[in-house]
């Protein structure tokens, strides 16, 4: 749906998010977030 590109910026911000709450259950959250 997001194309390459968007699998790249969608992987980045997730690793942000789960650097950010240090916690990487978040991953699955950002992914139900986005959808």
């Amino acid at each position: 749906m997001w194309g390459r590109k968007g699998e790249e910026i969608i992987r980045e911000l997730a690793n942000w998010e789960m650097r950010k709450w240090g916690s990487v259950g978040c991953y699955d959250d950002f992914l139900v977030k986005i959808k």
